[in-house]
């Protein structure tokens, strides 16, 4: 198949699929999403990240996940919030008290996510069925920042100079209030227990537009090219 670029400011319309040849190359699709969704997220935390093949794999699945297509969500936030009504699984209860305390219908407009499709493959056997998961990134609360440091504050007040003073956390209950693991999140990102379907695939849009790896990777060499302005 031929590759169209496809203008940046595109890339995420819903509808839209990202389709990519194995796991490997989920850590480019991040890279991309990442800066749409929070221009001013630390990219040393995020590097820093758990990485996504590793959250998308099935239990007691060891073999190849080929033919990778994330599909752009509409209206991300509503099927985030209605995603256990639709049959989907959360790691631990943790991600689901994180989401009612994160809210903001502020930040609705940077929420993005994705419908996750994968071949999976056995070795001998050949195409045994299709991954499914869904995936969602969102920022962090805007009471809760990384500061330029990389460090994590509760919030912040301006001065009649203009200067941007933080409040950090400094005691113990602070810190369970939001979890120790924020201190290495640089957004949010919420992913179902991966499925493993035999039979059921999920049926994507033959005529949605299609972005393969390359167009992909141009669009990332082009926000390295012209950096985000903090």
């Amino acid at each position: 198949m031929t590759e169209v670029p496809v203008p940046q400011v595109d890339l995420l319309q819903p509808g839209n699929i990202f389709e990519l040849s194995d796991i490997t190359e989920l850590a480019a699709f991040e890279g991309l999403v990442a800066p749409e969704v929070d221009p001013f997220y630390n990219h040393i935390l995020w590097q820093s990240r758990l990485p996504l093949k590793e959250l998308i794999r099935p239990p007691k699945f060891n073999g190849t996940i080929a033919n990778i297509k994330l599909t752009v969500m509409n209206n991300p936030y509503d099927r985030l919030l209605d995603a256990n009504q639709r049959g989907w699984k959360f790691k631990s209860r943790a991600q689901t008290h994180k989401l009612q305390s994160d809210i903001s219908k502020a930040q609705i407009p940077n929420y993005r996510g994705f419908v996750f499709t994968g071949d999976a493959k056995s070795s001998g056997r050949g195409t045994i069925g299709q991954v499914q998961a869904e995936i969602w990134y969102y920022p962090l609360p805007k009471n809760l920042r990384i500061d330029p440091e990389g460090k994590l504050h509760i919030g912040f007040n301006t001065t009649k100079s203009g200067e941007r003073r933080y409040y950090s956390y400094t005691n113990k209950k602070d810190i369970e209030i939001i979890g120790a693991k924020a201190y290495g999140e640089a957004m949010r990102r919420i992913v179902t227990m991966p499925k493993l379907e035999a039979e059921k695939f999920i049926a994507l849009n033959e005529t949605a537009r299609r972005i393969g790896f390359a167009v992909l990777r141009d669009a990332l060499s082009h926000q390295i090219s012209t950096p985000m302005q903090e």
